[in-house]
């Protein structure tokens, strides 16, 4: 295990991590809504794994969210139980994390038994059909690439319902987590790049994430 946390070195894509995180719950939310899922609101119990320097605890307190954060420095997440009892939180969020675990049945099924009944699990990670392989490996935290199609069948292995994978595109219409994982991926530019240069905003908004949601 790495002493350094897997996000401590993940680029700031906006003003700041802290930035960075607020722009997530709000788009995070959207995608929520238009999938008709529940939302994350005041008081809703959540929990996030992975983030280490509490940037998304810090967004999400701001909107009342009651939120708790574990990451891999105190937990490890191929071994180790989660300290908390069953049935216990609305959300529980994987953020660019799975893809640094070898053997994630551990950790997803103590994810299903800390969440109440339909709960919700929500995991982000690149799509391998879209990222170079080679950029992948160049993380050498990176253990275990996933496809819109593996991460479906790994959540239905471990007998999660209601599994959604799409593209996250950040700051776009809706309707766009709809389209197919190509068109997010050849959008040209991502939202955060060149932010100064007048490109038209039907050019922005490239991204290879996809985000899962299942229930409990």
């Amino acid at each position: 295990m790495f002493n350094k946390s897997y996000d401590q070195n993940l680029q700031t894509l906006y003003d700041s991590r802290e930035g960075d995180f607020e722009i997530f719950f709000f788009n995070l939310n959207r995608y929520l809504k238009y999938f008709n899922m529940k939302t994350i609101e005041k008081d809703t119990k959540f929990l996030d794994l992975g983030s280490s320097d509490n940037s998304l605890q810090k967004a999400m307190l701001k909107h009342d969210i009651k939120i708790n954060s574990l990451n891999e420095k105190n937990c490890n997440f191929e071994t180790d139980k989660i300290n908390f009892e069953n049935d216990y939180f609305d959300f529980v969020l994987m953020k660019a994390i799975i893809e640094h675990i070898n053997n994630p049945q551990n950790i997803l099924n103590e994810i299903k038994r800390v969440l109440k009944k339909g709960g919700t699990i929500i995991i982000t990670t690149s799509n391998l059909n879209f990222v170079p392989i080679k950029s992948f490996w160049n993380d050498p935290t990176h253990v275990h690439p996933y496809n819109d199609i593996s991460l479906k069948n790994l959540l239905k292995i471990l007998d999660f319902k209601n599994i959604c994978v799409r593209p996250f595109v950040f700051n776009k219409p809706s309707f766009y987590w709809k389209m197919p994982f190509w068109f997010a991926a050849n959008i040209p530019f991502k939202n955060h790049t060149f932010k100064k240069f007048p490109i038209p905003k039907f050019l922005r908004g490239q991204s290879t994430v996809m985000l899962a949601t299942a229930n409990k």
